[in-house]
């Protein structure tokens, strides 16, 4: 049997593209697989070793939770020190700076008083996300009001860094 050019052609290309599947099949797709294993493998261990700093944390909440409860009537002085002491483990825990916490700003009419306290942290976008979401989601007597994001240049390491001001308000009646 005498075969043109054009079908050798196509039983090259044919053999040429199962070779290629084959190839696919048996070497470089466990590859990848055995990558994206590694990789995840790589991840739980990574949250394996930050274990005991989160649970660390964890039992600081939960110290701060019991104060709480037992003394609901908390003075503004604990109640600054107590979210000094949040915000500042968090940034620890989570590699970032606390820059300024001043004394809030009081604002007293009638009846009532509005705390307004203020922080400013530095560190990666996602860490202050995170931050703000703790803050939210936890029950530390005051609410989030507003926040504020701002880039700064440090010239001495050039580079950029971003801080976030954030601003939390506390309502109490002023005769307690």
């Amino acid at each position: 049997m005498r075969q043109n050019g054009k079908q050798i052609w196509m039983l090259t290309l044919a053999g040429i593209i199962l070779v290629t599947i084959a190839t696919y099949s048996f070497a470089i797709k466990k590859t990848i697989d055995t990558i994206s294993n590694c990789n995840a493998m790589t991840h739980t261990l990574d949250s394996a070793n930050l274990a005991p700093q989160y649970m660390q944390s964890l039992q600081q909440e939960i110290e701060l939770f019991s104060k709480n409860i037992g003394n609901s009537n908390i003075s503004d002085m604990d109640f600054q020190i107590s979210l000094i002491q949040v915000v500042g483990d968090y940034c620890k825990l989570h590699g970032m700076t606390v820059q300024s916490f001043p004394n809030p700003h009081v604002f007293t009419k009638e009846k009532f008083q509005l705390q307004t306290y203020r922080f400013t942290v530095a560190g990666n976008y996602a860490k202050h996300v995170q931050l703000l979401q703790m803050l939210e989601h936890r029950n530390i007597g005051a609410k989030i009001v507003s926040v504020h994001f701002e880039t700064q240049k440090q010239f001495q390491q050039h580079r950029e860094l971003l801080a976030m001001t954030v601003y939390l308000q506390k309502i109490h009646d002023s005769h307690e």
